[in-house]
């Protein structure tokens, strides 16, 4: 009933933008930095996602339109498994070792926050493929306006909390912001390789049930 969670799910743990906010946390103005990336995340999250379901919307019952759409689904997953395979083993990034965007983001302002939340959202292939397949299974459900608010909750849910936490609790949430970020950086190629590899499969065999 509800197989919109997998996809939200995996826009939720994506580690690049959780540690880009830990980030933001950690350092000046970090409520201001924090609050423009995740107004852009929302956004980036919500616009693409509302698109898609309704164009979804459109070509609900269009039997032309459910082989293209199956095929494409496939070919994203096959795509997926490979690109995130040559990443992690073709001499990518050190394994735990922040990327130089992310360490540069220390000194960015509101701007380059909230463009950067953007980039990893409507402007991430693997996150736009996750939303559209969100807004294909919101739609199965029969309730498709409130099954997609739901994966955009979902989605959005990870960089919410922390930011949440971090208003919320500001002398305690220092310590707690840090180990996570330290922890993202640490993990971030073990996270993404396993994310890369579940949401691979899961489109290749969507795509297949589609057919």
């Amino acid at each position: 009933m509800h197989e919109w969670l997998a996809p939200a799910l995996g826009v939720a743990v994506s580690p690049l933008p959780v540690a880009a906010m830990l980030l933001l946390l950690g350092g000046e103005r970090a409520v201001a930095k924090g609050a423009a990336f995740w107004l852009a995340w929302v956004a980036g999250v919500a616009v693409p996602t509302a698109a898609f379901v309704l164009l979804a919307g459109r070509l609900d019952g269009n039997e032309d339109a459910v082989r293209p759409i199956a095929v494409g689904e496939i070919a994203a997953g096959i795509l997926l498994v490979a690109v995130v395979l040559r990443h992690r083993f073709g001499g990518g990034v050190r394994a735990g070792a922040e990327p130089a965007w992310l360490q540069a983001l220390d000194r960015a302002g509101t701007t380059r926050a909230a463009a950067l939340a953007l980039l990893l959202s409507a402007l991430n292939p693997k996150n736009l493929a996750l939303m559209l397949s969100g807004s294909l299974l919101a739609l199965e459900t029969g309730d498709g306006e409130f099954a997609a608010l739901g994966f955009v909750l979902v989605a959005v849910s990870t960089v919410s909390g922390l930011l949440g936490w971090r208003v919320l609790a500001a002398r305690r949430s220092a310590a707690s912001l840090g180990a996570l970020r330290r922890l993202a950086a640490r993990h971030d190629g073990t996270i993404g390789l396993v994310l890369g590899l579940l949401i691979g499969v899961y489109f290749g065999l969507d795509g297949i049930r589609r057919l």
